[in-house]
């Protein structure tokens, strides 16, 4: 069904100039439309949050799951 997920975007984005889909979901929900079937540019987001010693670290899915669940992201 990933073909009818891409067509379905593709047509959410007919006639834009430049299409784009940011995604924001997490890997395993990602894969659900085709990229090669999608029209759109696709941008994919990460997720990080500040270290203690000033580096970064990727959020787990697990935490972005919530946050998605709450309308935060």
């Amino acid at each position: 069904w990933g073909d009818r997920v891409a067509a379905y975007l593709n047509d959410r984005q007919a006639g834009e100039d430049a299409p784009v889909i940011v995604n924001l979901a997490s890997i395993e929900y990602a894969r659900v439309a085709r990229r090669k079937c999608l029209g759109a540019r696709v941008v994919d987001c990460v997720f990080e949050e500040a270290t203690a010693g000033g580096g970064h670290k990727v959020i787990s899915d697990f935490i972005l799951n919530q946050l998605r669940a709450v309308g935060w992201i």
